[in-house]
């Protein structure tokens, strides 16, 4: 996906709803993940080659951020789920039942 074609499915920091501002908590790895998508934006529209590594070393910090807390919060709750349904397999919903004929 092109920097342009991220930046307009992006909502900007500056318009960013109070809804999508709660639900986004400060220091979830959500955040982290938004914020370095946001800075890449920033330094693929600027001009200089210093700006633009000094940039790129501040996204590599917010994603490192963002893996760091998903280690730190273990797995989400949806995850979870998911592992509950794939650790029982199918078939033994369907055990008891007779076959149609």
């Amino acid at each position: 996906m092109s920097s342009k074609n991220r930046r307009d499915s992006c909502v900007s920091s500056r318009s960013l709803a109070p809804h999508l501002a709660l639900e986004m908590s400060r220091y979830s790895a959500k955040s982290w993940k938004y914020w370095a998508d946001e800075i890449r934006d920033i330094r693929d529209n600027i001009k200089g080659e210093e700006p633009r590594r000094i940039l790129a070393e501040i996204a590599a910090n917010f994603e490192r951020l963002h893996d760091w807390t998903l280690k730190q919060s273990g797995p989400s709750k949806q995850q979870q789920a998911i592992d509950v349904l794939v650790s029982s397999p199918f078939s033994a919903a369907t055990r008891d039942r007779k076959p149609k004929k």
